[in-house]
């Protein structure tokens, strides 16, 4: 796709009023003096794509400003392009307003926010409509670096990496690795994981052998240290077999007045048995005293138990008693009630008279009189329902009434039953009070008996016996003499023991050097490892560097950097010939950007206006497919002028 300016039109944009430019021919040149308009111009044709200006900054002052950096209200600002898309002209227009209200019941109106509108050959489109159709033309960040030769070195190294290494296209490890047995060792070792987990990988194992490697060379040392020297041990030996000697004769010794002092042991021992005996027999016979006086107190207290239960069923028999007496004075008083009710009724029924309702006698059809004779009988009618009437009630009242006089009978017969008290059975004396004294008479703590006294006597005797001091002062010194020897006995086999502790010592040092061997060749592995993986990166960086500089006809890059300590990081520098762009002159610097958008072109089919700032600085550029357009800096122009 080749895209090419054939008018840019810019009103109220960065201090330009309203103005036009066409563009013929493959090559423009723009003149005009330093604060001409120049760079804006640019920045109109990138803000009418994408809003933004060469710095990416989104509608950022626009509007034309007076000397103080003030706006005048209500202007607008809006750039026109007309493009030449493969031979199809196009005009894009985008136009930046204000937004005013007239609040109601303001006088004036109110700034509301700015506004922007979108056009497509005249046409007002929305916002993402105009988006897309710029897309469609050229993506953002593809359109910036074809069309300035400063855009694409500008960006951050990670962002020129991933546009170069797309337009290299995918180099596989395979085909890396197919001439190096290492590298397909190592991918084989890789498979599942990416070069990156598996670096992170080597490094903590290394890290892991690193510190257990730290640890073992002063344990090898604190063991050197610390271990102490092989004594004389034929001497150690000598010397132990003397003390052992020593000791038997003493316990010799020892042996002796233990045999002289076993009568007196064995007798000493039978005294105590008897001692126990005696004991044992009190103790049986205070179980049974015990026993017999456990007994009577359990008997005093079942008898005060039977009182106690006896009197308390004869205090329940009269409240019991009590309570009936007002419960049926209660119902008979309420009985007695009821009959006084049932009284007043029968006089009230017995003195009621019959009284003809008005209109008795009417026919209740016509309301005429009715005939005598018809009257005659319904007045005999009327007398025969009322007395009828009223004997049945007078005979339900006398029914009412004789049930209740019936209950009143079998209350009073209750009463007089109810009239006498319940009294508790009638004792000589009181018969709690004597239990209670008996009680306590019998709970007295027990006396000894006279088998008890007298066996309690002859304790008293053996005890006096076994008391008596027992004279084994010789003995006590000769267990001095053989506590000394036999300690003695054991610094001399402290002493044997060191060549256990230098043995162990020695084999203890022994394997922390075979420790410290092997993980050393563990290191050395993975650092070969490491080393490999660091080839195959560089072998691989060096063909994409070959690939992407293989696209190229002035420029190189350099992907690649090694550090001091032989690490490979990624890096991203334009140069030519060996001179890095960041230090190339003005012309060298437009020859880079030049090469590089004539590439980027290429790749993506995409060709756009290209716009030279500071052209007079240069007085040759490779020769480029798309259209150019020199922005020259002319003191003599004080407006821009297409020359």
């Amino acid at each position: 796709m080749k895209i090419t300016l054939k008018k840019l039109t810019l009103r109220g944009f960065r201090g330009v009023v309203s103005e036009s430019f066409e563009f013929i021919g493959r090559e423009t040149f723009i003149h005009g003096r330093n604060k001409a308009g120049k760079t804006s111009l640019y920045d109109a044709f990138l803000w009418v794509n994408f809003g933004k200006d060469h710095l990416d900054r989104s509608d950022y002052q626009l509007k034309t400003r007076d000397l103080l950096g003030n706006t005048k209200p209500k202007t607008e600002c809006e750039v026109e392009e007309v493009l030449d898309v493969d031979g199809k002209i196009t005009t894009l227009r985008r136009v930046y307003g204000e937004n005013w209200v007239k609040p109601k019941g303001e006088a004036e109106e109110v700034f509301k926010g700015n506004t922007t509108t979108y056009y497509i050959n005249d046409v007002d489109v929305p916002k993402s409509e105009y988006d897309a159709f710029v897309l469609g033309l050229c993506g953002e960040k593809v359109f910036k670096s074809i069309t300035n030769p400063h855009y694409f070195p500008s960006l951050s190294k990670d962002e020129q990496r991933a546009l170069l290494f797309s337009m290299a296209g995918e180099i596989t490890n395979e085909s890396v690795a197919a001439t190096n047995k290492a590298f397909q060792e190592l991918l084989t070792e890789i498979t599942g994981v990416s070069f990156d987990s598996f670096r992170k990988e080597l490094a903590a194992k290394k890290r892991r052998i690193k510190e257990e490697l730290a640890g073992i060379e002063p344990r090898i040392d604190e063991l050197k240290r610390t271990m102490p020297e092989i004594p004389d041990l034929d001497a150690i030996n000598k010397e132990l077999e003397e003390k052992k000697g020593k000791i038997e004769l003493v316990e010799m010794s020892i042996s002796d007045i233990a045999k002289q002092s076993e009568s007196v042991q064995k007798e000493r021992l039978e005294w105590q048995g008897e001692i126990n005996k005696l004991e044992l027999e009190n103790q049986q016979l205070g179980f049974e005293e015990t026993q017999k006086q456990s007994q009577a107190i359990q008997e005093v207290k079942r008898k005060i138990d039977v009182v106690k239960s006896s009197n308390l069923e004869v205090e329940n028999k009269e409240a019991q008693r009590k309570q009936k007496v007002v419960s049926l004075n209660k119902e008979k008083d309420e009985k007695l009630e009821i009959i006084a009710q049932y009284r007043k009724e029968y006089q009230n029924i017995n003195a009621e008279t019959l009284t003809f309702p008005e209109g008795a006698f009417e026919c209740p059809t016509c309301k005429r009189l009715l005939e005598p004779s018809d009257i005659d009988a319904k007045q005999a009618e009327l007398v025969a329902n009322f007395n009828n009437e009223k004997a049945r009630r007078i005979e339900e009242n006398k029914k009412k009434g004789l049930a209740i006089k019936t209950r009143l009978d079998e209350i009073e017969k209750e009463l007089e039953q109810l009239v006498v008290p319940v009294e508790a059975e009638k004792f000589t004396g009181t018969k709690l009070d004597i239990l209670n004294e008996e009680l306590v008479k019998v709970s007295q703590p027990i006396p000894l008996t006279e088998k008890q006294n007298e066996n309690q006597g002859k304790i008293n005797w053996f005890r006096s016996k076994l008391n008596e001091e027992v004279n084994l002062q010789g003995n006590q010194r000769f267990i001095e003499e053989k506590n000394q020897l036999q300690g003695e006995i054991d610094k001399l086999k402290e002493r044997l023991a060191l060549k256990d502790v230098v043995e162990n010592t020695n084999t203890r040092i022994k394997q922390l050097e075979g420790q410290f061997k092997t993980l050393n060749q563990e290191l050395a592995h993975l650092e070969r490892k490491e080393f490999t993986l660091k080839e195959f990166e560089f072998a691989k960086n060096t063909e994409y560097e070959v690939r992407i500089n293989q696209m190229f006809k002035y420029v190189k890059f350099k992907l690649f950097a090694q550090q001091v300590d032989g690490q490979i990081i990624p890096t991203c520098e334009a140069m030519i010939d060996g001179v890095l762009y960041s230090t190339l002159n003005n012309a060298d610097q437009y020859k880079c950007g030049l090469d590089i958008i004539n590439t980027i072109s290429a790749y993506n089919d995409k060709y756009a206006p290209i716009w030279l700032d500071n052209r007079e600085g240069v007085t040759e550029i490779p020769e480029m497919t798309a259209q150019v357009i020199n922005l020259v800096v002319n003191p003599e122009k004080q407006k821009l002028t297409i020359v």
